[in-house]
């Protein structure tokens, strides 16, 4: 999957999924994913390629638009 990811924040969560108490516990997910037949290059992406691409997308677009005047448009209310 090229949208997936996996967040690494494990601060605030009260109950985390059995064996993945926190951030140092990512390995068994690798692990696991590849054990599912998941290729590595999926892997990568769920890891951090697919935030990376988007944010580099993001950035484009940014540079892209950074001569434009900010929309004056309104949004309906509802």
């Amino acid at each position: 999957p090229q949208a997936a990811g996996l967040g690494t924040d494990f601060d605030g969560i009260e109950d985390p999924p059995e064996g993945l108490d926190d951030v140092s516990k990512l390995p068994v997910i690798t692990a696991e994913l590849l054990r599912r037949g998941h290729s590595g290059k999926v892997v990568e992406g769920v890891l951090g390629e697919n935030f990376l691409r988007f944010f580099r997308r993001i950035q484009e677009i940014a540079h892209d638009l950074a001569g434009e005047s900010p929309s004056t448009a309104t949004l309906p209310p509802g």
